[in-house]
């Protein structure tokens, strides 16, 4: 087969379609990943999303016993002075024995050093 200049520019502008297409292709698939709203962006919000939302739950339980402690207070007016008595100033009843734990010391930490 013999190519004629008709030919060859039909073969030279299906590779210049075909060329640009690609690159097009390539544009459109590398603003989709990294650009405003793209896949990039959207995994770093989904992130942070569930960050937030670990957040909100630890706050939840926190309200809920801080609620629940506003409630005892009402109920009992000796219960904040037997509370710091007992937490602060390790005060016992009389037939009470306290035991005191010491927390174990992490050696990991302390060989890094």
């Amino acid at each position: 087969m013999i190519k004629t200049k008709k030919n060859k520019k039909k073969e030279n502008a299906i590779i210049w379609v075909t060329l640009a297409f690609t690159v097009i292709v390539i544009l459109l698939i590398f603003v989709y990943w990294h650009g405003e709203g793209g896949i990039k962006e959207n995994l770093k919000l989904k992130k942070q999303i569930e960050t937030l939302d670990r957040g909100i739950e630890k706050l939840k339980i926190e309200n809920f016993k801080i609620e629940q402690e506003i409630i005892k207070m009402k109920k009992d007016p000796n219960y904040l002075i037997e509370k710091v008595g007992r937490e602060e100033l390790h005060f016992k009843k009389a037939d009470e024995q306290i035991i005191y734990f010491k927390e174990a010391k992490d050696d990991n930490k302390n060989n890094k050093r």
